[in-house]
Protein backbone atom coordinates (compact mmCIF):
# COMPACT_ATOMS: atom_id res chain seq x y z
CA UNK A 1 0.00 0.00 0.00
CA UNK A 2 1.47 3.90 -0.94
CA UNK A 3 2.50 5.59 2.09
CA UNK A 4 -0.27 7.94 3.20
CA UNK A 5 0.01 11.65 1.88
CA UNK A 6 0.28 14.74 4.18
CA UNK A 7 -2.84 14.94 6.60
CA UNK A 8 -4.57 17.77 4.64
CA UNK A 9 -4.43 16.18 1.23
CA UNK A 10 -7.52 15.13 1.53
CA UNK A 11 -9.27 17.76 2.79
CA UNK A 12 -7.25 19.72 -0.27
CA UNK A 13 -9.01 16.75 -2.63
CA UNK A 14 -12.30 17.03 -1.16
CA UNK A 15 -12.25 21.26 -2.28
CA UNK A 16 -11.75 20.15 -5.74
CA UNK A 17 -14.40 17.55 -5.32
CA UNK A 18 -16.72 19.93 -3.98
CA UNK A 19 -15.87 22.40 -7.34
CA UNK A 20 -16.97 19.97 -9.74
CA UNK A 21 -19.92 18.94 -7.80
CA UNK A 22 -20.99 22.43 -7.91
CA UNK A 23 -21.10 22.64 -11.32
CA UNK A 24 -23.91 20.25 -11.32
CA UNK A 25 -26.77 23.07 -10.08
CA UNK A 26 -24.42 26.52 -9.29
CA UNK A 27 -26.15 28.27 -12.40
CA UNK A 28 -29.74 27.34 -11.34
CA UNK A 29 -30.99 30.56 -10.09
CA UNK A 30 -29.74 32.28 -13.15
CA UNK A 31 -31.78 29.89 -15.74
CA UNK A 32 -34.30 32.95 -15.77
CA UNK A 33 -31.91 35.33 -16.97
CA UNK A 34 -30.20 33.53 -19.58
CA UNK A 35 -33.90 32.41 -20.93
CA UNK A 36 -34.05 36.06 -21.53
CA UNK A 37 -30.36 36.44 -22.98
CA UNK A 38 -30.81 33.81 -25.32
CA UNK A 39 -34.47 34.02 -26.09
CA UNK A 40 -35.18 30.48 -25.36
CA UNK A 41 -37.94 28.64 -23.15
CA UNK A 42 -37.31 26.92 -19.46
CA UNK A 43 -37.31 23.54 -20.89
CA UNK A 44 -34.36 23.90 -23.19
CA UNK A 45 -32.57 25.76 -20.61
CA UNK A 46 -32.70 22.71 -18.60
CA UNK A 47 -30.87 21.13 -20.87
CA UNK A 48 -27.91 22.92 -19.22
CA UNK A 49 -28.60 20.60 -15.95
CA UNK A 50 -29.41 17.44 -17.77
CA UNK A 51 -26.71 17.04 -20.28
CA UNK A 52 -24.14 17.96 -17.55
CA UNK A 53 -25.73 15.13 -15.37
CA UNK A 54 -25.44 13.13 -18.94
CA UNK A 55 -21.93 13.73 -18.60
CA UNK A 56 -21.27 12.62 -15.40
CA UNK A 57 -22.96 9.24 -16.43
CA UNK A 58 -21.33 8.70 -19.52
CA UNK A 59 -17.46 9.47 -18.17
CA UNK A 60 -17.25 7.42 -15.12
CA UNK A 61 -16.72 3.99 -16.65
CA UNK A 62 -14.66 5.49 -18.99
CA UNK A 63 -11.91 7.66 -15.91
CA UNK A 64 -12.55 4.64 -14.10
CA UNK A 65 -10.38 2.11 -15.98
CA UNK A 66 -8.09 4.65 -17.18
CA UNK A 67 -6.94 5.55 -14.09
CA UNK A 68 -6.20 1.89 -12.93
CA UNK A 69 -4.28 1.83 -16.22
CA UNK A 70 -2.07 4.81 -16.32
CA UNK A 71 -2.97 6.22 -12.91
CA UNK A 72 -4.69 8.51 -10.79
CA UNK A 73 -2.48 11.95 -11.17
CA UNK A 74 -2.25 12.08 -14.91
CA UNK A 75 -6.35 11.25 -15.21
CA UNK A 76 -7.11 14.10 -12.68
CA UNK A 77 -4.23 16.55 -14.44
CA UNK A 78 -6.58 15.93 -17.82
CA UNK A 79 -9.98 16.65 -16.03
CA UNK A 80 -9.05 19.66 -14.42
CA UNK A 81 -7.58 20.71 -17.86
CA UNK A 82 -10.83 20.14 -19.78
CA UNK A 83 -12.93 21.36 -16.81
CA UNK A 84 -11.14 25.03 -17.13
CA UNK A 85 -11.60 24.78 -20.61
CA UNK A 86 -14.76 23.95 -20.74
CA UNK A 87 -15.68 26.26 -17.76
CA UNK A 88 -13.99 28.93 -20.16
CA UNK A 89 -16.09 28.19 -22.98
CA UNK A 90 -19.44 28.56 -21.02
CA UNK A 91 -18.46 31.70 -20.04
CA UNK A 92 -18.10 33.42 -23.48
CA UNK A 93 -20.53 31.25 -25.33
CA UNK A 94 -22.23 33.29 -27.75
CA UNK A 95 -25.08 31.00 -28.70
CA UNK A 96 -27.25 28.73 -26.56
CA UNK A 97 -25.96 25.75 -29.05
CA UNK A 98 -22.41 26.05 -27.83
CA UNK A 99 -23.06 26.65 -24.46
CA UNK A 100 -24.76 22.97 -24.49
CA UNK A 101 -22.09 21.73 -25.69
CA UNK A 102 -19.60 23.24 -23.14
CA UNK A 103 -21.67 22.18 -20.43
CA UNK A 104 -21.60 18.35 -21.76
CA UNK A 105 -17.76 18.79 -21.31
CA UNK A 106 -17.89 20.07 -18.17
CA UNK A 107 -19.76 17.26 -16.71
CA UNK A 108 -17.80 14.88 -18.73
CA UNK A 109 -14.43 16.71 -17.04
CA UNK A 110 -16.17 16.87 -13.39
CA UNK A 111 -17.27 13.34 -13.17
CA UNK A 112 -13.56 11.99 -13.23
CA UNK A 113 -12.46 14.03 -9.55
CA UNK A 114 -14.89 12.47 -7.10
CA UNK A 115 -14.10 8.96 -9.30
CA UNK A 116 -10.38 9.55 -8.64
CA UNK A 117 -10.56 10.93 -5.15
CA UNK A 118 -12.15 7.97 -3.91
CA UNK A 119 -9.58 5.80 -5.53
CA UNK A 120 -6.60 7.29 -4.34
CA UNK A 121 -8.62 7.30 -0.79
CA UNK A 122 -8.81 3.40 -1.25
CA UNK A 123 -4.66 3.04 -2.58
CA UNK A 124 -3.63 5.29 0.75
CA UNK A 125 -6.06 3.76 3.99
CA UNK A 126 -6.93 0.22 5.23
CA UNK A 127 -10.98 0.43 5.44
CA UNK A 128 -11.49 1.75 8.49
CA UNK A 129 -9.74 5.23 7.78
CA UNK A 130 -11.49 4.56 3.90
CA UNK A 131 -14.63 5.30 5.49
CA UNK A 132 -13.44 7.83 8.09
CA UNK A 133 -12.22 9.98 4.85
CA UNK A 134 -14.58 8.94 2.21
CA UNK A 135 -17.23 10.23 4.59
CA UNK A 136 -15.20 13.79 4.20
CA UNK A 137 -16.10 12.98 0.26
CA UNK A 138 -19.58 12.56 1.34
CA UNK A 139 -20.19 15.56 3.22
CA UNK A 140 -18.73 17.33 1.08
CA UNK A 141 -20.78 16.71 -1.86
CA UNK A 142 -23.75 17.23 -0.08
CA UNK A 143 -22.52 20.34 1.33
CA UNK A 144 -21.68 21.50 -2.00
CA UNK A 145 -24.79 21.02 -3.91
CA UNK A 146 -26.46 22.58 -1.01
CA UNK A 147 -24.44 25.77 -1.00
CA UNK A 148 -23.84 25.70 -4.94
CA UNK A 149 -27.73 27.22 -5.48
CA UNK A 150 -26.45 29.88 -2.92
CA UNK A 151 -23.11 30.94 -3.77
CA UNK A 152 -24.86 31.21 -7.48
CA UNK A 153 -27.52 33.26 -7.28
CA UNK A 154 -26.04 35.51 -5.54
CA UNK A 155 -23.19 35.87 -7.95
CA UNK A 156 -25.45 36.06 -10.84
CA UNK A 157 -27.62 38.95 -9.41
CA UNK A 158 -24.22 40.96 -8.57
CA UNK A 159 -22.96 39.97 -11.43
CA UNK A 160 -24.45 38.51 -14.17
CA UNK A 161 -24.86 34.64 -15.40
CA UNK A 162 -21.92 34.57 -16.80
CA UNK A 163 -19.84 35.46 -13.42
CA UNK A 164 -20.95 31.64 -12.67
CA UNK A 165 -18.66 30.37 -14.64
CA UNK A 166 -16.24 32.43 -14.45
CA UNK A 167 -15.90 31.36 -11.28
CA UNK A 168 -15.67 27.73 -11.45
CA UNK A 169 -12.53 28.34 -13.15
CA UNK A 170 -11.37 31.00 -10.58
CA UNK A 171 -12.08 28.02 -8.07
CA UNK A 172 -10.48 25.11 -9.80
CA UNK A 173 -7.55 26.68 -10.62
CA UNK A 174 -6.88 28.10 -7.19
CA UNK A 175 -7.95 24.29 -6.26
CA UNK A 176 -5.65 22.65 -8.65
CA UNK A 177 -2.24 25.11 -7.01
CA UNK A 178 -2.90 23.51 -3.62
CA UNK A 179 -3.27 20.10 -4.67
CA UNK A 180 -1.05 19.08 -7.63
CA UNK A 181 2.22 20.17 -7.27
CA UNK A 182 2.27 18.37 -3.83
CA UNK A 183 0.23 15.16 -5.02
CA UNK A 184 1.88 11.75 -5.87
CA UNK A 185 0.99 8.84 -7.52
CA UNK A 186 -0.87 6.72 -5.50
CA UNK A 187 -1.18 3.55 -7.98
CA UNK A 188 1.73 1.40 -6.98
CA UNK A 189 1.43 -0.56 -10.48
CA UNK A 190 0.33 0.62 -13.61
CA UNK A 191 -0.39 -1.08 -16.96
CA UNK A 192 -1.57 -1.08 -20.44
CA UNK A 193 -4.90 0.22 -20.71
CA UNK A 194 -6.95 -2.38 -22.32
CA UNK A 195 -10.38 -1.91 -23.49
CA UNK A 196 -11.27 -5.99 -23.15
CA UNK A 197 -9.61 -6.00 -19.68
CA UNK A 198 -12.17 -2.75 -18.98
CA UNK A 199 -15.32 -4.88 -20.31
CA UNK A 200 -14.01 -7.89 -17.97
CA UNK A 201 -13.73 -5.86 -14.43
CA UNK A 202 -16.74 -4.39 -15.45
CA UNK A 203 -18.63 -7.78 -16.04
CA UNK A 204 -16.91 -9.27 -12.95
CA UNK A 205 -18.40 -6.52 -10.73
CA UNK A 206 -21.62 -7.04 -12.10
CA UNK A 207 -21.72 -10.56 -11.38
CA UNK A 208 -21.03 -9.87 -8.39
CA UNK A 209 -24.21 -8.92 -5.45
CA UNK A 210 -21.89 -8.02 -2.97
CA UNK A 211 -20.79 -4.97 -5.55
CA UNK A 212 -23.88 -4.04 -6.38
CA UNK A 213 -25.91 -4.25 -3.34
CA UNK A 214 -23.72 -2.08 -1.41
CA UNK A 215 -24.12 0.12 -4.20
CA UNK A 216 -27.28 -0.07 -4.12
CA UNK A 217 -27.97 1.05 -0.66
CA UNK A 218 -26.74 4.60 -0.17
CA UNK A 219 -28.18 4.96 -3.87
CA UNK A 220 -31.55 4.16 -3.05
CA UNK A 221 -31.08 6.53 0.05
CA UNK A 222 -30.49 9.57 -2.07
CA UNK A 223 -32.80 8.66 -4.32
CA UNK A 224 -35.34 8.77 -1.72
CA UNK A 225 -34.01 12.45 -0.51
CA UNK A 226 -34.10 13.46 -4.16
CA UNK A 227 -37.75 12.01 -5.00
CA UNK A 228 -38.87 13.34 -2.02
CA UNK A 229 -37.49 17.03 -2.87
CA UNK A 230 -38.78 16.96 -6.67
CA UNK A 231 -42.21 16.67 -5.54
CA UNK A 232 -42.28 17.83 -1.74
CA UNK A 233 -42.20 21.28 -2.56
CA UNK A 234 -45.74 21.48 -4.55
CA UNK A 235 -47.09 20.01 -1.18
CA UNK A 236 -45.20 22.78 1.38
CA UNK A 237 -46.11 25.64 -1.03
CA UNK A 238 -49.16 24.49 -2.87
CA UNK A 239 -51.00 23.11 0.32
CA UNK A 240 -49.38 24.23 3.34
CA UNK A 241 -48.56 28.05 1.92
CA UNK A 242 -45.14 27.83 2.70
CA UNK A 243 -43.62 31.25 0.96
CA UNK A 244 -41.01 30.13 -1.78
CA UNK A 245 -38.28 31.82 0.08
CA UNK A 246 -38.65 29.93 3.24
CA UNK A 247 -39.02 26.29 1.63
CA UNK A 248 -35.09 26.15 1.22
CA UNK A 249 -34.86 26.38 4.84
CA UNK A 250 -36.92 23.26 5.25
CA UNK A 251 -34.39 21.04 3.10
CA UNK A 252 -31.60 22.83 4.26
CA UNK A 253 -32.49 20.74 7.71
CA UNK A 254 -31.64 17.45 5.71
CA UNK A 255 -28.20 18.74 4.81
CA UNK A 256 -27.51 20.08 8.73
CA UNK A 257 -28.56 16.32 9.20
CA UNK A 258 -25.90 14.66 6.89
CA UNK A 259 -23.37 16.70 8.01
CA UNK A 260 -23.48 16.41 11.40
CA UNK A 261 -23.56 12.78 10.87
CA UNK A 262 -20.69 12.76 8.74
CA UNK A 263 -18.46 14.23 11.65
CA UNK A 264 -19.92 11.63 13.68
CA UNK A 265 -19.12 8.50 11.48
CA UNK A 266 -15.57 9.40 10.46
CA UNK A 267 -15.31 8.60 14.96
CA UNK A 268 -17.67 5.98 14.90
CA UNK A 269 -16.05 4.00 11.77
CA UNK A 270 -12.47 4.30 13.69
CA UNK A 271 -14.26 2.87 16.66
CA UNK A 272 -16.30 0.16 15.74
CA UNK A 273 -15.61 -0.60 12.46
CA UNK A 274 -17.33 -0.08 8.80
CA UNK A 275 -19.97 -2.96 9.66
CA UNK A 276 -21.50 -1.51 12.79
CA UNK A 277 -21.76 1.99 10.97
CA UNK A 278 -23.62 1.07 7.60
CA UNK A 279 -25.69 -1.21 9.73
CA UNK A 280 -26.47 1.52 11.85
CA UNK A 281 -27.40 3.81 9.12
CA UNK A 282 -30.05 1.31 7.46
CA UNK A 283 -31.26 1.08 11.00
CA UNK A 284 -31.61 4.50 11.08
CA UNK A 285 -33.13 5.28 7.59
CA UNK A 286 -35.65 2.39 8.35
CA UNK A 287 -36.78 4.43 11.36
CA UNK A 288 -37.10 7.51 9.15
CA UNK A 289 -39.76 5.73 7.46
CA UNK A 290 -41.42 4.48 9.94
CA UNK A 291 -41.24 8.37 11.42
CA UNK A 292 -42.33 9.47 8.11
CA UNK A 293 -45.50 6.80 7.94
CA UNK A 294 -46.84 7.82 11.38
CA UNK A 295 -46.36 11.89 10.77
CA UNK A 296 -48.19 12.17 7.23
CA UNK A 297 -50.79 10.30 8.86
CA UNK A 298 -51.48 11.88 12.35
CA UNK A 299 -50.15 15.42 11.69
CA UNK A 300 -50.13 16.08 7.42
CA UNK A 301 -50.41 19.94 8.34
CA UNK A 302 -47.28 20.29 10.75
CA UNK A 303 -44.44 21.16 8.29
CA UNK A 304 -42.10 20.88 10.81
CA UNK A 305 -42.33 17.12 11.62
CA UNK A 306 -42.67 16.40 7.83
CA UNK A 307 -39.17 17.62 7.58
CA UNK A 308 -37.80 15.73 10.53
CA UNK A 309 -37.74 12.46 8.74
CA UNK A 310 -35.73 14.03 5.93
CA UNK A 311 -32.92 14.84 8.50
CA UNK A 312 -32.91 11.22 9.65
CA UNK A 313 -32.48 10.10 6.81
CA UNK A 314 -30.01 12.28 5.57
CA UNK A 315 -28.35 11.34 8.50
CA UNK A 316 -28.15 7.92 7.60
CA UNK A 317 -26.71 8.37 4.02
CA UNK A 318 -24.02 9.79 6.07
CA UNK A 319 -23.19 6.76 7.53
CA UNK A 320 -23.56 4.47 4.85
CA UNK A 321 -21.75 6.27 1.98
CA UNK A 322 -18.33 5.64 2.50
CA UNK A 323 -19.04 2.65 4.83
CA UNK A 324 -20.91 0.69 1.92
CA UNK A 325 -18.05 0.68 -0.50
CA UNK A 326 -15.56 -1.07 2.03
CA UNK A 327 -16.40 -4.28 1.43
CA UNK A 328 -16.23 -4.09 -2.56
CA UNK A 329 -12.92 -2.11 -2.23
CA UNK A 330 -11.43 -5.18 -0.53
CA UNK A 331 -12.42 -7.37 -3.51
CA UNK A 332 -11.23 -4.73 -6.16
CA UNK A 333 -8.83 -3.17 -4.32
CA UNK A 334 -6.40 -3.18 -7.70
CA UNK A 335 -9.62 -2.04 -9.77
CA UNK A 336 -10.31 1.09 -7.47
CA UNK A 337 -10.94 3.65 -10.03
CA UNK A 338 -13.09 1.22 -11.86
CA UNK A 339 -15.07 0.39 -9.31
CA UNK A 340 -16.14 3.73 -7.90
CA UNK A 341 -16.61 4.59 -11.42
CA UNK A 342 -19.27 1.85 -11.54
CA UNK A 343 -21.00 2.77 -8.48
CA UNK A 344 -21.18 6.48 -8.98
CA UNK A 345 -22.97 5.31 -12.08
CA UNK A 346 -25.33 3.09 -10.49
CA UNK A 347 -26.41 6.09 -7.93
CA UNK A 348 -26.48 8.68 -11.44
CA UNK A 349 -29.66 5.64 -12.96
CA UNK A 350 -30.82 4.92 -9.52
CA UNK A 351 -31.58 8.84 -8.21
CA UNK A 352 -32.44 9.68 -12.08
CA UNK A 353 -35.10 7.01 -11.95
CA UNK A 354 -36.41 7.76 -8.40
CA UNK A 355 -37.05 11.44 -9.36
CA UNK A 356 -39.09 10.29 -12.38
CA UNK A 357 -41.18 8.29 -10.32
CA UNK A 358 -41.63 10.78 -7.79
CA UNK A 359 -43.84 12.74 -10.30
CA UNK A 360 -45.95 9.24 -11.18
CA UNK A 361 -46.09 8.47 -7.48
CA UNK A 362 -47.37 12.13 -5.60
CA UNK A 363 -51.12 12.85 -6.25
CA UNK A 364 -51.27 15.95 -3.86
CA UNK A 365 -51.47 14.80 -0.61
CA UNK A 366 -49.35 13.68 2.48
CA UNK A 367 -49.80 10.13 1.99
CA UNK A 368 -48.92 9.96 -1.74
CA UNK A 369 -45.36 11.53 -0.16
CA UNK A 370 -45.26 8.60 2.20
CA UNK A 371 -45.12 6.28 -0.74
CA UNK A 372 -42.59 8.27 -2.34
CA UNK A 373 -40.44 7.84 0.63
CA UNK A 374 -41.80 3.99 2.06
CA UNK A 375 -41.10 2.90 -1.11
CA UNK A 376 -37.15 3.74 -1.41
CA UNK A 377 -36.56 2.33 2.24
CA UNK A 378 -38.52 -0.69 1.61
CA UNK A 379 -36.21 -1.54 -1.15
CA UNK A 380 -33.39 -0.41 0.96
CA UNK A 381 -33.97 -2.85 3.56
CA UNK A 382 -34.49 -5.88 1.21
CA UNK A 383 -31.15 -5.10 -0.64
CA UNK A 384 -29.21 -4.66 2.81
CA UNK A 385 -30.71 -7.77 4.00
CA UNK A 386 -30.21 -9.72 0.45
CA UNK A 387 -26.19 -8.38 0.62
CA UNK A 388 -25.90 -9.90 4.28
CA UNK A 389 -27.52 -13.63 3.56
CA UNK A 390 -25.39 -14.22 0.40
CA UNK A 391 -23.09 -16.45 0.15
CA UNK A 392 -19.90 -15.17 -1.82
CA UNK A 393 -17.84 -16.58 -4.50
CA UNK A 394 -14.62 -18.81 -3.55
CA UNK A 395 -12.21 -16.43 -4.28
CA UNK A 396 -13.76 -14.41 -2.09
CA UNK A 397 -13.79 -16.23 0.90
CA UNK A 398 -10.54 -15.44 2.19
CA UNK A 399 -10.72 -11.94 2.60
CA UNK A 400 -10.84 -11.40 6.02
CA UNK A 401 -12.71 -7.97 6.74
CA UNK A 402 -12.89 -8.05 10.51
CA UNK A 403 -8.67 -8.47 11.41
CA UNK A 404 -7.01 -6.15 12.81
CA UNK A 405 -6.88 -2.75 10.88
CA UNK A 406 -3.24 -1.22 11.20
CA UNK A 407 -2.43 1.87 8.80
CA UNK A 408 0.07 0.51 5.96
CA UNK A 409 3.40 2.39 7.00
Amino acid sequence: MPTPPAASMPYRLALLVSIMIMSLDIHVPALSSMVDYFHSDEQTLQLTISLTSLGFFIAGPIVGPMADAWGRRLMLWLCLIFFVISSIGSYLAPNLELLLVTRFIQGLSAAGTPILVMAMISDWYTHKRFVQMGSLVGMVITFSLACAPVIGGHLSIWFGWRSVFLFLVAACVLGALTVMPFLTESLKEKRPFSLKQSFHDYKNMLSSWSVVGHALVPALLIGVIIAHVSVASYYFIDHLHIEPSHYGYFQAVGTCGNVLFCLFTSHWSMKFGWERVLKGGVLMAGFGGIVFLLVAHLMPENPYLLTLPTFIVSASIAMVFSSSLAYPMQLFGKQAATLSALVAAIRMLVISASASAAGYLYQGNAQSLTVVFGIGILLTLITFASVQHIHFDERYKSVRLDGPDQEAA
